[in-house]
Formats: C-alpha cells, sequence, structure tokens
C-alpha cells in the first residue's frame, strides 16, 4: 500500500511539522494520504534559537577579524597595554613588542604602533558588532515579553555591519 505524505505549507520561522498526522484513504490509488500536523514553535524555544544565532554570527563575524584560540585574547590585551605604556614613556620591559620585533624584522616603536593602529581599528568594528549583537537581543527580549513569536523570527537578518 502506498504512502503519500502531505504537509501543509507553513512558515518555517515561527511553525514546524508536528509528530501527529491524519490518515485518509486515496479511492484513486488505494493508497494512503498522510497529512502531518503543523504546530507552532513554542515561543521560549524561539528566543532560546534566535539569542543562540545571534550570538554565533556575532562570534564568526569577530573571527574574520581576530584569532580564535586558547590565550590569544590575553596576548592581544598584553599587547596593547606594553603599546599604551610604551607610547607613555615608560621605561620597563617590553616583552611582547620585541618578541615580535625581532620575529618580523622591525623596530619595537614600529610593532607598538602596529599595535595600537590594530587595537584601534579592531575596537571600532567590535563595538558596531557589539552594538548589533545588543540591538537585536534586545529585539527579542521586546518581542518575547510582547508574546510576539512573528517579531522574534523578524530579527533575521540582523543589519551586522561589514568585516
Amino acid at each position: 500500500m502506498e504512502i503519500v505524505n502531505i504537509v501543509p505549507p507553513f512558515d518555517a520561522a515561527t511553525h514546524r511539522r508536528a509528530s501527529t498526522s491524519t490518515d485518509s484513504h486515496d479511492p484513486d490509488t488505494g493508497g494512503v494520504v498522510r497529512t502531518w500536523d503543523v504546530e507552532p514553535i513554542p515561543l521560549d524555544e524561539l528566543v532560546a534559537s534566535a539569542v543562540a544565532r545571534i550570538n554565533m554570527e556575532a562570534g564568526e563575524l569577530r573571527a574574520r577579524r581576530i584569532t580564535v584560540t586558547v590565550g590569544q585574547e590575553g596576548t592581544y590585551i598584553a599587547k596593547q597595554a606594553e603599546a599604551d605604556r610604551y607610547f607613555a614613556g615608560d621605561p620597563g620591559s617590553y616583552p611582547y613588542l620585541d618578541a615580535e620585533a625581532a620575529a618580523v624584522g622591525s623596530t619595537r616603536a614600529e610593532m607598538a604602533e602596529l599595535v595600537r593602529a590594530t587595537a584601534e581599528g579592531w575596537t571600532a568594528l567590535n563595538a558596531a558588532i557589539e552594538g548589533a549583537r545588543r540591538g537585536a537581543l534586545v529585539a527579542v527580549e521586546r518581542a518575547a515579553a510582547a508574546g510576539d513569536a512573528v517579531g522574534v523570527a523578524g530579527v533575521f537578518p540582523v543589519a551586522w555591519p561589514p568585516a
């Protein structure tokens, strides 16, 4: 006996195929027509999925511009602190600037300038990413508070800055 599965059209952003269906006899083929039910996705699931997606997209956008590996964030912070101390005239040691300068055949001053310029560029981009991320999260929170599943789904696509 042939079974023909039918799923009525639905908005996948707010609904999903249910696990229940209704079977009917097809007199033309002698088979069964199984029509699947459609159900709304619970608001708490939509919210959790939206928050996870927003944070994932922000992370992926950041990862296009920085090295994402264990310890690297601390290294960036230490290098920026060294560059800041260098430009403030601190006579202390500069292990990161000196090691990188030696590795690339540059000077401490050139490395400090590169670190400063890189940090300034990254800060501007990261601030724009964070603004878009927070704006999207707040939009999800507001839509959820109003019980508006379509509003939660409507946050996408997020207006991310170009990376």
